[in-house]
């Protein structure tokens, strides 16, 4: 499907794909500065033609998935520059030409059965772009707890050649499957983890590992790698880890600091410490924002290291210090977290709530 025609211009592949890997290795090591400038462009013109495949795929998305649930919610991205270099680091057997979610578009339907109806719509639909390869992490979870379905696709186009065999991966998520991935991100951004790759804290890791394989038993799936069997072992762990993690009250917190860090008189800070103390006499964390410049990074690190001693022992206290490259893209790469973490909150209470009145 091409998409309405548009006056845009549209980016096409200017380089060989020998020129594009070597550019993207170039990006990984020290180089002159006349190849660091002529490895980005590269590098950046490769990034930019996967945008008419994209939004090609997209619009072929979003129809389909309204097909099956009036409400489905659709986007699309192009993976940002530090986030493909992290991916050709942690895969250094992997040519940049090789990364398969450079372009990516995804739609979130209300249950399972949907997902697959939609997955069953894309291999039923005799599209003209190629399917390359299908993961299913709804009837084979990772461990990590990460669950839905990618399809990657390989375009192709009669009239738009140019841009054929370029990939676009198309991710498949029930509301739960993608509330969970939002607040892993969301914890991984303010508390520093890494969770999404695979790595961060281990409580952190176990807390969000028997919360989707919760989100599973709900949804008639399979469970999550290496969780209890037994419903009963696994939430009361599940409570455990809550209450040790503070979660939820975490989660609130960081959507009033999203709030906070996005006001427009913080637009000139690119780093804000985060202070979140309980009330006195209530179980509310109170939050206070502090911006800094990119210039009072020192000033901001000191700050942070006194507060964090400040609050030891002092339970449901944290200090989070928070850097971004800019606020456009913490808008761009966060837009949907105020409401997506109460979704997670919200069913994460649902299956608490129970357990702790038995207790």
């Amino acid at each position: 499907m091409t998409p309405l025609r548009s006056s845009r211009e549209w980016v096409a592949p200017a380089h060989s794909r020998q020129a594009v890997d070597r550019s993207g290795r170039m990006l990984l090591v020290e180089c002159a500065d006349d190849q660091l400038l002529e490895s980005l462009e590269t590098v950046n013109n490769w990034r930019s033609a996967h945008a008419f495949p994209l939004n090609s795929m997209q619009v072929g998305l979003r129809q389909r998935a309204k097909r099956i649930q009036g409400g489905a919610w659709t986007s699309q991205r192009l993976k940002r520059l530090p986030a493909i270099l992290t991916k050709l680091r942690r895969f250094s057997k992997m040519n940049l030409s090789q990364v398969q979610d450079i372009a990516g578009c995804r739609a979130v339907l209300g249950t399972v059965p949907r997902v697959r109806r939609l997955v069953a719509a894309y291999k039923e639909s005799g599209a003209e772009h190629v399917l390359h390869h299908e993961k299913d992490y709804v009837t084979t979870p990772q461990v990590s707890g990460y669950r839905g379905v990618h399809l990657i696709y390989r375009f192709r186009s009669i009239p738009r050649a140019e841009f054929n065999n370029l990939f676009v991966e198309v991710q498949i998520r029930s509301l739960l499957q993608h509330v969970w991935a939002t607040a892993v991100e969301t914890v991984d951004f303010f508390q520093r983890q890494t969770l999404k790759t695979g790595g961060g804290e281990q409580s952190w890791r176990r807390f969000f590992a028997l919360a989707s394989a919760a989100f599973a038993r709900i949804e008639r799936s399979p469970l999550v790698p290496e969780t209890p069997e037994q419903s009963s072992a696994a939430y009361a762990e599940l409570v455990y880890l809550e209450e040790e993690l503070d979660v939820l009250r975490r989660l609130a917190s960081y959507r009033q600091a999203f709030g906070e860090i996005l006001a427009p008189s913080a637009s000139r800070a690119r780093i804000f410490l985060l202070r979140m103390v309980p009330r006195s006499g209530s179980d509310k964390l109170q939050l206070r924002v502090r911006g800094y410049r990119a210039a009072e990074a020192e000033r901001a690190e000191a700050d942070y290291y006194r507060y964090e001693q400040s609050i030891r022992g002092i339970r449901g206290a944290d200090v989070v210090l928070v850097e971004v490259r800019s606020l456009a893209e913490l808008r761009q790469a966060y837009p949907n977290y105020f409401v997506n973490t109460q979704f997670f909150e919200r069913e994460l209470r649902r299956l608490l709530r129970p357990r702790r009145k038995r207790g």
